[in-house]
């Protein structure tokens, strides 16, 4: 008689653990990671994560679909994403209703982490990690790790390295350079920012910096410093001509034509300066200097082939006419007289080819003599 009752003790006391145990197991929170997995693209270094969140989002709903006892056609409607109002008004019970209402509520309440999706290299350490606050909600709070592998090998390059496929030249006139930078090898837009760029003389150093495109590109693992250095050669020299009296002769009568000293009209006619000036940079006076190059432009170049100069030159231009031969300083004006469409050939100009009628200028200015040769110097070289 103890026998039998101490095994039905036994018994009920298995039943009661086996309940715990279904009870337990019922009200325990899902993974949605386990099946879930990603794909590495790109370069080590730069390479993109491309986590399966399709297959994250099917478990979920698979879960909250098990929670709620959504029949299958629900739950392949949330999963293609297709249950919309229209939808729930015709086909959904309203105790459907209700569970969708909680299924908006568990997709809000879960939030899906990645410790990092780009720039990553094989052997990085890629976590993600799933959180929600709702105890009501079924999916389960964890993190996974993922081991980054089978991303394509990058190329150890230093500045040097790619300077070796760039091709940098100098061109224009000592002084006023600029620098073009092509390459055979590299295309695309890229810019790169020169210091004095326009301002340019032989034997200068220039430092240049390479711009993202090189330091980060995703097939290069980049070491040491972005930037390396050439030395400036081959400007052409512009005060290095030998007919400047030639030259002044030309302007002065020029001058001399449009403001005469005679019976009626005395004008003393003063030289201060003259200056030689690249014909792309005359018609610009202005100290801002564009310091972008772009990579394979080769329009400046070109155009150096067939530089030409403009020569201007300052006077100052006294009215001496005064019934009772009394100075006046107050008629004294500034005149820049100009002449275009020159090229140096060797050290001498071709001034004595040059028609002044149609390639000259003899005209009034109304700043400063100051400004003037300021704005001069910025562009071109003083040669006199």
């Amino acid at each position: 008689m103890r026998k039998g009752m101490k095994l039905r003790k036994l018994l009920l006391i298995a039943v009661m653990a086996l309940s715990v145990v279904m009870v337990s197991a019922c009200s325990q929170k899902k993974s949605v990671l386990d099946d879930v997995k990603v794909k590495y693209e790109g370069y080590s270094g730069h390479g993109i994560a491309d986590l399966d969140n399709e297959k994250i989002n099917s478990n979920m709903v698979d879960v909250f679909a098990k929670k709620l006892k959504l029949d299958d056609y629900l739950t392949e409607k949330l999963k293609s994403n297709e249950l919309n109002a229209e939808v729930l008004e015709s086909e959904a019970t309203s105790d459907e209703r209700d569970k969708l209402v909680k299924v908006e509520r568990w997709v809000k309440d879960t939030r899906v982490r990645v410790n990092k999706a780009q720039n990553l290299k094989n052997g990085d350490k890629y976590v993600v990690t799933i959180k929600t606050g709702d105890k009501e909600n079924p999916i389960k709070n964890e993190s996974k790790t993922y081991t980054v592998k089978g991303l394509k090998k990058t190329k150890k390059v230093t500045a040097k390295d790619i300077a070796k496929d760039l091709n940098v030249q100098a061109y224009g006139y000592n002084g006023k350079g600029l620098i073009a930078i092509t390459s055979k090898k590299y295309k695309g837009e890229v810019m790169f920012h020169i210091k004095k760029n326009g301002s340019l003389s032989n034997g200068d150093k220039v430092t240049i910096k390479l711009p993202s495109e090189f330091t980060d590109y995703e097939k290069f693992d980049f070491r040491g410093k972005k930037e390396f250095t050439y030395t400036v050669q081959g400007l052409k020299e512009l005060a290095a001509t030998k007919d400047l009296d030639e030259i002044k002769k030309v302007t002065d009568s020029m001058v001399n034509d449009e403001y005469p000293y005679g019976e009626f009209e005395k004008y003393v006619n003063t030289f201060i300066n003259m200056y030689f000036v690249p014909t792309s940079a005359y018609s610009d006076y202005s100290d801002e200097k564009d310091t972008s190059v772009e990579l394979n432009d080769k329009s400046g170049l070109e155009a150096s082939r067939k530089d030409k100069i403009t020569i201007a030159v300052l006077y100052t231009v006294k009215d001496d006419y005064d019934e009772d031969d009394e100075a006046d300083d107050s008629n004294t004006r500034v005149v820049e007289v100009t002449v275009g469409n020159v090229s140096i050939e060797g050290d001498h100009t071709n001034i004595d080819s040059i028609d002044t009628e149609d390639d000259g200028t003899v005209s009034t200015q109304d700043s400063s003599l100051e400004v003037l040769q300021h704005n001069l110097a910025a562009n071109g070289i003083k040669v006199k």
